[in-house]
């Protein structure tokens, strides 16, 4: 099972089960669902099993930036579509994985307790735990499955998640008919083993797109080999780590030993960003981690963070988060 945590529960902290039918349309119809809720707002959250797959929906309605912990009872393969909002898987020694609104990807998911970062407002995630004996052979046939199922076999500690594709309005609809399926007993299940099965399929179709072992062409004409595949992701790391100087983009290259042409041909592909994009989110994260973690002043981060001016970096920041850095702080 999976759960999101909220660390210290407030004095008004309460947790019941909701019975259907549900107010809330979000939710599945004809399943029951755990609440919670207090100060800091609500979680509400559903389970279903289904042949080969499990499936959770969590629906989030936050009164201000939380942290939260994801605590998961057994390490997973999981495709995770972000439905609404945003979350940020918090790592200590490797750059944090962000989810989008409308964004889905495959993750490994590992036993144990996760930090996990969500902004004010409502937050959707849908979970879809698959079957091993689902993933193996696919592994074997492309790049971005594999990269998750060698971590899974390996039993890694952290999350990992590879190509992060768009969700598709044939993706939502199909999801949609997944979790809002009106057939009961055997033919509910048969339908939402299809639909899953679906699923799986479309996000096949999204990251042979996205690359492949066999040098599928990128963007631009390109084609990126699993070294290659490496070197860009690298080259996100060094954004990350390096997010408060001024690196230009054949800087970046020129570490990875790649054209700087190719190398946004890769972020492009990869991340579904050009690098200006990615720089400022690099640039925010690292802000939101100097925000959290010290005391430094608002100005001194901004130029932490590779601001000129704190006025930049506040209209920045409120223009990724919805708030005001004090805010965040706070």
């Amino acid at each position: 099972m999976y759960y999101f945590l909220v660390p210290d529960h407030p004095a008004d902290f309460r947790r019941f089960t909701l019975t259907p039918p549900h107010s809330n349309e979000l939710l599945l119809p004809d399943d029951y669902a755990e609440h919670e809720e207090g100060s800091f707002g609500s979680i509400t959250w559903q389970h279903v099993s289904g042949h080969g797959f499990q499936l959770y929906l969590h629906v989030f309605e936050l009164s201000g930036p939380q942290q939260l912990t994801l605590l998961a009872n057994r390490s997973s393969i999981s495709l995770l579509h972000m439905v609404r909002g945003k979350v940020s898987f918090m790592k200590k020694k490797e750059p944090e994985s962000h989810l989008y609104e409308c964004e889905y990807a495959l993750f490994h998911l590992p036993k144990g307790e996760h930090a996990v970062q969500m902004a004010a407002g409502q937050h959707v995630i849908v979970q879809i735990e698959l079957h091993t004996k689902l993933v193996e052979p696919l592994a074997f046939e492309y790049f971005a499955i594999f990269d998750v199922w060698t971590r899974f076999k390996d039993r890694e500690k952290s999350i990992f998640c590879s190509c992060i594709p768009v969700m598709s309005n044939q993706l939502l609809d199909m999801l949609s008919r997944l979790l809002y399926n009106k057939l009961e007993g055997s033919r509910g299940d048969l339908c939402r083993q299809a639909r899953m099965l679906d699923l799986l399929a479309l996000y096949i179709e999204d990251v042979a797109n996205c690359y492949e072992t066999n040098n599928r062409p990128a963007p631009g004409g390109f084609s990126f080999s699993a070294e290659d595949i490496m070197a860009v992701r690298r080259a996100r790391e060094l954004q990350l780590e390096k997010a408060g100087e001024e690196l230009t983009l054949e800087d970046i290259a020129r570490m990875v030993n790649m054209h700087k042409k190719k190398l946004q041909a890769g972020f492009q592909m990869l991340y579904q960003r050009n690098v200006g994009e990615l720089t400022i989110q690099a640039r925010i994260e690292k802000a939101k981690k100097l925000l959290r973690e010290t005391e430094l002043s608002i100005t001194d981060i901004a130029y932490e963070a590779g601001y000129g001016t704190p006025s930049a970096f506040i209209r920045a920041f409120r223009r990724a988060e919805g708030i005001t850095p004090a805010t965040y702080r706070k």
